[in-house]
Parts: C-alpha cells; structure tokens; sequence
C-alpha cells in the first residue's frame, strides 16, 4: 500500500502486517498491543491515507509459485552434474534431520561427475544412505574422505520422459499464476462493489494484474525452456 501527505507520497508500505516505513514517517507502535491495521490508523491521524495495492499481494505470490517451479525443476537430472541435484536430500546426522547441503561442499571437476566433501569425515555413511534413497538413481562411492557421484549420460527415452515432466511442471506452475490471477480480479471486484475504489480504479488495476500476469507467464515459460535445453545437451 502507498501512504500519502496532503504534499505527495510519503510512504510505500507492502501487505500483511510487515511495512517499509521511511524515517521520517515511522511511528514506533508496541508489538504487544498492535496488528496489521495499526500503522494505516496512526497514518490516518496525522493526515495521511493507506490505499490499498492488491497487485503487491499478486506480485509475491505470483514470485512464490515461479520460486516452487525452480525449486522442483533443480531437482531433474539432466546429463550435467551440478550441487542442485542433491538440494532436497535431507540426511540423518547423528539423529537430527539435516539438510545436506549444510553438511558438505560442492565441487563438479567434470561435468558428468560430482564430489561431496563432508565437513565432518563420520557423517559419509549417513550422508550416502540419503542419496541412495533419494530418487536420483546414482550410486556413491568414497574414498573415506570425499563422496564422488558420476552420472551415466540420459537415454533418448528419458530425455523425453524428463521433458514432458518439465513442461508438466511449467503448466502447474501457469495454472497457479492464473489462479492468483483470478482471486486478486475476485478482490478488486469486491472493493469496487463495497464503493472502496471506483470503476476506473478499478479497470486500471485489473489492467496492471494482467500486465503482472502476463511477465509472470512468460518467466515460466523461460524457466522451463531453459531446463528443456539442458535435457537436449549431450
């Protein structure tokens, strides 16, 4: 939301109850006795106005599902080795559930070939059970000190099947963008029927949502060609 002085913006606030105040229009507000519309009030008294900005919520939830796409699509192997692989591999360390990559460096000294240095020598055992569990398919070896993981070249087949696993992902990841898309367009509708914002306003913001909608779209589109690209290399 953008907060304004009767002499122009003062202030951009985000949603929620988290606000990016300037210095010079903060008002200290106790944690304890406050909540999300305690800022836009003390603005209120000192003459300034909170306007509502949907497209912010938009705009970070849009950010959060290209975030999970990439995040998922880290995890497919391609005929490259590289530390994102082995992200969501959570290892048993001395009974505590750890993320691997916390446990470890990453080097790749061949492009097929992966080595995982431990930072603690005991922990490769359980650090290599993880792995195998894992769905990567690949068996580690160690020399005692550092775990080398090779990956075997994919097969025409699983190029295909990681492709079409790809572009699957891509279209969960439009479908969720759409949605926002939609329950922001439901909001706007809303405000506008309560008199909150007027017609114009409220054609302006459904043409900014589009806009936000659109980028967002095309992103996933680079994101999941990019990793298309990285199946086809040989």
């Amino acid at each position: 939301s953008t907060a304004r002085r009767r002499d122009g913006p003062t202030l951009t606030a985000g949603t929620g109850a988290l606000y990016a105040v300037r210095a010079s229009a903060y008002i200290p507000l106790k944690p304890s006795g406050s909540h999300d519309l305690s800022f836009p009030f003390a603005f209120a008294k000192k003459g300034m106005s909170s306007l509502y900005r949907p497209k912010a919520a938009a705009t970070e939830k849009m950010d959060k599902a290209i975030a999970v796409l990439k995040d998922e699509l880290s995890g497919v192997r391609t005929g490259r080795a590289t530390p994102a692989l082995l992200q969501r591999i959570v290892v048993d360390y001395y009974g505590t559930p750890v993320p691997i990559q916390q446990l470890a460096s990453f080097s790749v000294p061949e492009p097929r070939t992966l080595m995982v240095t431990p930072y603690d020598p005991n922990a490769i055992s359980s650090m290599e059970k993880a792995i195998m569990a894992s769905d990567l398919g690949i068996t580690p070896g160690n020399d005692g000190t550092v775990i080398r993981l090779s990956f075997p070249p994919l097969t025409e087949e699983r190029r295909k099947e990681l492709s079409k696993l790809v572009h699957h992902r891509g279209e969960e990841g439009r479908v969720a963008v759409r949605n926002i898309r939609r329950h922001s367009k439901e909001e706007l509708e809303k405000l506008e029927r309560e008199g909150t914002i007027s017609e114009d306003d409220l054609v302006r913001a459904e043409r900014e949502l589009q806009k936000l909608t659109d980028k967002h779209i095309s992103d996933i589109d680079e994101v999941v060609a990019n990793k298309d690209t990285e199946l086809k290399e040989i």
